[in-house]
């Protein structure tokens, strides 16, 4: 067995330190995409949300909702403005059906056909069976 010099083994302890900050920076990289995978699979493993119309609010800081066709009374999260709710606002309810968040007013509704278009810009639209002036 031959004894290595001074140098030889420097130089050797020169390449193993800067193979190990390597893999001290792979190992940083791949526990940072760790975290990120992770984040992204608690949110992709949330339960959906439901919409609400709120109807009125009632005592405390709870609130009567139309969820679905029914009339629901429930709880709201510390961060929902109430005295900003007005009748007809949507609102976002959590998996345990607490109010969490107002949704802004979209610009959509009912798609229906279109019978007529009359003279002074409104539409004649049929609504299942009945005949609505727009």
């Amino acid at each position: 067995m031959t004894m290595k010099t001074y140098a030889e083994m420097t130089a050797e302890l020169e390449t193993l330190a800067a193979h190990n900050e390597r893999l001290v920076g792979s190992l940083r990289s791949a526990r940072n995409q760790i975290a990120e995978l992770k984040k992204d699979l608690e949110r992709v493993g949330d339960p959906p949300n439901s919409y609400a119309t709120f109807l009125r609010r009632c005592e405390g800081s709870t609130i009567d909702v139309l969820h679905h066709g029914r009339r629901l009374r429930v709880a709201t999260a510390a961060g929902l403005d109430l005295d900003a709710l007005v009748p007809g606002t949507e609102l976002r309810l959590n998996e345990a059906l607490a109010a969490v968040e107002a949704v802004p007013q979209g610009d959509s509704g009912n798609v229906v056909p279109v019978v007529e278009a009359l003279a002074d810009s409104r539409v004649l639209v049929a609504l299942t069976g009945c005949e609505i002036v727009v």
